[in-house]
């Protein structure tokens, strides 16, 4: 089929086309389809990655010198934490030193359930005792704190 439309009508057509076009897509929300997408990558690369079940936002912690050698201390630390996940019913905590570390170890929340050690480090499992799923889709918050006793 022969298009019998001068150049100027073509021109006009294509010029109306492409007013159309930008209109169409000025219209469109693009900070929040950019913003969902950026969330939808993070998302995806971290669920690839070996992210642990929490992440801290604070960290405090405390080290007491029970004698001028420096063989007896007690050391002490709390953490604010953010869960990842939901349902996270324990967790890991990790302690160094020699002799008897974990003599006087404590948590709050929580109940230390196992330990073992490897290497250096003794691994410390504490049960949560309870589950809890994220109100509104936000991971709960809480606060994690340890102490244990070096002789």
């Amino acid at each position: 089929m022969l298009d019998t439309r001068t150049a100027d009508e073509q021109g006009n057509n294509r010029r109306s086309l492409l007013d159309k076009l930008i209109a169409i897509l000025s219209g469109l929300p693009w900070l929040e389809i950019v913003e969902k997408a950026w969330r939808i990558l993070r998302q995806v690369l971290q669920s690839r990655s070996d992210a642990g079940v929490y992440e801290v936002l604070s960290y405090e912690s405390t080290l007491e010198l029970k004698d001028r050698g420096g063989k007896s201390a007690t050391f002490k630390k709390c953490e604010k934490v953010r869960y990842l996940q939901d349902n996270i019913i324990a967790y890991q905590d990790q302690v160094w030193g020699d002799g008897e570390i974990l003599l006087d170890y404590s948590c709050t929340p929580g109940t230390l359930v196992d330990r073992y050690r490897s290497g250096y480090k003794t691994y410390v499992l504490i049960s949560r005792r309870e589950a809890r799923d994220s109100p509104n889709g936000k991971r709960a918050t809480g606060l994690t704190s340890s102490g244990f006793r070096l002789y």
